[in-house]
């Protein structure tokens, strides 16, 4: 027994070391484990958003050989972006609200189309800031607008919305509770307010690990501890399309256009005098394929648009740009390996509102 515990404490642990620091220098120097930044959830306003003190830049990458994605940013306020925000008051400005397409950690910050507007609008006098959070639904969006104009006061509003921005701000469907929801009940759509985001100093730690995040964010092992198996010949009744599971969508579009109604007409009362233009994003897929007109989320789209026109806000649906741009060119928006625009359609998304936005 002695001799056994000798071996161990003198040679099976030195051993594991030398093979965890290999490891660690591997994943840190040769496969790049990706890496993304420190949440910090901010009490004064309820918003999530980035630390801007600790793991302030770095690259993101994906899957098991590491590819790179984008490098990132934070800047003085807390978000992903190459220049920092000044205060309101300073200079005209346009504020780009979203999830993970602004947080745009897929391309590098500098090719996100915040920034790509921001220089097709610097001879207008317009800066063009970026506020984008992985995982926000619509109802977070108006949540950070608030926030928005307390601190920057922005002229104009836009808002970037994705398929799963819909039934996620519905609080019985969210998984976030730490984004603002709606409760839907007696015929009224009641605010859900955000609950601190919370970070333990033992995960603050793992994440310094190169190895860690390689295990965790390219390979994903969290994930397989909490995937169910199937059982044999078990076929899934799920249809998938723009990263939603279309039945659950097409099942709650009751609810889906009562939260929409309620969401809106807050976005107009509380910012009577700003102009918001919402940004809605192509059925992509169903482009490629040629069968846009025969599309299963599409009706999204058209409740967006349908209820903007309502309360009177703007809305750019991108599926027309998307389209003539595929037609043109054949060239997809997004990575093979992730459903998030590439370059090519944050450049598509820009042009698309510079334009607008020029007239």
């Amino acid at each position: 027994m002695r001799v056994f515990f000798k071996n161990f404490f003198f040679v099976t642990v030195p051993s594991l070391l030398v093979i965890v620091l290999m490891l660690e220098l591997f994943f840190r120097f040769v496969i790049i484990a990706s890496n993304t930044p420190n949440y910090s959830f901010e009490l004064n306003h309820k918003v999530l958003k980035f630390d801007t003190h600790n793991n302030t830049k770095g690259t993101y990458t994906l899957g098991k050989w590491g590819e790179k994605m984008g490098d990132w940013k934070v800047n003085n306020a807390g978000w992903n972006y190459p220049i920092d925000y000044r205060p309101k008051g300073v200079n005209k400005r346009i504020a780009v609200i979203g999830d993970s397409y602004i947080e745009a950690f897929q391309v590098n910050n500098d090719a996100n189309y915040p920034y790509l507007l921001n220089s097709s609008l610097s001879e207008s006098g317009y800066e063009v800031y970026g506020f984008g959070i992985s995982g926000a639904p619509l109802t977070q969006y108006l949540h950070l607008c608030r926030y928005v104009e307390k601190e920057f006061a922005p002229d104009i509003f836009i808002v970037n919305v994705v398929h799963n921005d819909f039934d996620e701000s519905i609080q019985k469907y969210s998984s976030s509770p730490f984004f603002l929801t709606v409760s839907l009940q007696d015929s009224l759509a009641t605010e859900v307010e955000p609950v601190p985001y919370q970070t333990s100093g033992v995960k603050k730690w793992m994440k310094k690990s190169a190895l860690i995040r390689y295990l965790v964010n390219n390979l994903l092992i969290t994930n397989l501890t909490t995937s169910r198996q199937k059982k044999a010949g078990e076929e899934s009744v799920e249809q998938y399309n723009a990263n939603v599971a279309v039945n659950k969508l097409q099942a709650r579009q009751a609810e889906i256009k009562w939260m929409l109604k309620a969401v809106l007409k807050k976005f107009k009362e509380d910012f009577p005098d700003k102009r918001i233009i919402f940004v809605m994003d192509g059925c992509r897929k169903d482009i490629y394929d040629g069968i846009l007109s025969q599309s299963n989320i599409l009706f999204l789209n058209k409740s967006l648009s349908e209820e903007t026109a309502l309360v009177g806000l703007e809305v750019i649906d991108l599926n027309e740009a998307f389209r003539r741009e595929y037609d043109q060119n054949k060239r997809n928006f997004e990575f093979d390996s992730d459903g998030h625009w590439n370059v090519l359609g944050h450049q598509i998304v820009a042009d698309t509102l510079a334009g607008y936005l020029k007239k």
